[in-house]
C-alpha cells in the first residue's frame, strides 16, 4: 500500500497495516489468512469428497499391477 498505491495516487503519506487490512476487510471484502500448503482447510471429509478420493486411490491401485 504505502510502496505502490498511495505514490501511484500521488499521495505522499503513509498509513499503518492495521490501517491497510481493516480497509481491504470493511470495502472490498478480503481476509488475511494463513495457509499452510498441502493441508485441506475445509470439505475434505464430505460424502462427495471421501468418494472422489476412494475413485482416485482405486485407479492408482489399477496402475500399480
Amino acid at each position: 500500500m504505502n510502496d505502490i498505491l498511495l505514490p501511484a495516487l500521488g499521495i505522499q503519506e503513509s498509513i499503518v497495516e492495521s490501517t491497510t487490512r481493516n480497509w481491504l476487510k470493511l470495502k472490498l471484502g478480503y481476509q488475511c489468512k494463513e495457509v499452510k500448503c498441502g493441508i485441506y482447510i475445509n470439505g475434505h471429509e464430505c460424502p462427495d469428497m471421501v468418494k472422489e478420493r476412494k475413485e482416485f486411490i482405486e485407479e492408482l491401485e489399477r496402475y500399480d499391477r
